[in-house]
This record gives C-alpha cells, sequence and structure tokens, in this order.
C-alpha cells in the first residue's frame, strides 16, 4: 500500500505543478490583457493629469519614480504621478519629529510636501495608475 501512495502522490504533485503553469499563464494573460485595457481607457485621465502637474510645477518630473522590490526580491522601477514638490525627500529630515507613525513608515496629517494636484490625486488614488504600466512590464 505505500508503493501505491507514493505514486498517487508523485502523480498529484504533477498534475498540481501543470496546473500551477497554466493558472500562471492564465493569470499573466489577464493581467496583461486588463491593465492594457485599463490603460487606454484612462489615457484622458491620464493627460488631464500630466498637463496638471506641468502647469502647477513646470520644471519638475510628472512621474515619482522609485526602486522597489518585486517577486524574488527582483528590483522593478514603481511609477507614480508626482503628488509631491521634488525635493520632498530632502524636506523630510526637517519633518521627523511630527511623524505620526511607528516603524520605517513616515506620516503626518496635512504634510507640507504634498502638493495642490497632489492632494487631490492621494484623495481619488490617481497617483497609482502609472503603476498599471508596471504589469506589463
Amino acid at each position: 500500500m505505500q508503493d501505491r501512495e507514493k505514486i498517487e502522490h508523485i502523480f498529484i504533485d504533477i498534475r498540481s505543478k501543470k496546473h500551477d503553469l497554466s493558472y500562471r499563464f492564465i493569470k499573466r494573460l489577464f493581467d496583461i490583457v486588463a491593465s492594457i485595457s485599463a490603460l487606454l481607457l484612462l489615457t484622458p485621465v491620464f493627460l488631464i493629469v500630466t498637463i496638471a502637474i506641468k502647469i502647477s510645477s513646470p520644471r519638475e518630473n510628472v512621474f515619482y519614480v522609485q526602486i522597489r522590490l518585486g517577486r524574488n526580491e527582483k528590483p522593478f522601477k514603481m511609477d507614480k504621478f508626482r503628488s509631491m514638490v521634488s525635493n520632498a525627500d530632502k524636506i523630510l529630515s526637517h519633518l521627523k519629529s511630527k511623524n505620526e507613525v511607528k516603524g520605517a513608515m513616515f506620516k503626518i496629517k496635512d504634510d507640507p510636501r504634498v502638493t495642490k494636484i497632489g492632494h487631490f490625486m492621494r484623495k481619488h488614488s490617481v497617483d497609482e495608475l502609472p503603476q498599471l504600466l508596471n504589469v506589463w512590464m
């Protein structure tokens, strides 16, 4: 009986790996199609936000890019619409004493580094939309 259980266990492992592979393929395909569709539908929003950011601060970048760790700790560039002043990291050192959260995170109410358009974008999570690009890149 033990030999049969071993064979069944091996067969189940092989079947589950095939399932995992086909599942991952279908999920990846769905992610790509959904993100491209969302990007196409949201193109007018991207244009409006880009223009608003450029009008509010013409010499600054529209996007905020940060390196993050993804699957298997592989680094990737995370893009967001810039919702803060461009020198926010430098100003942070002066605001550390006002931090309202413990740990590595930093958060204060009415953060002076957030731009006027940034408040709107954060309230409606518009600043996160460029992350759709990361799905298929």
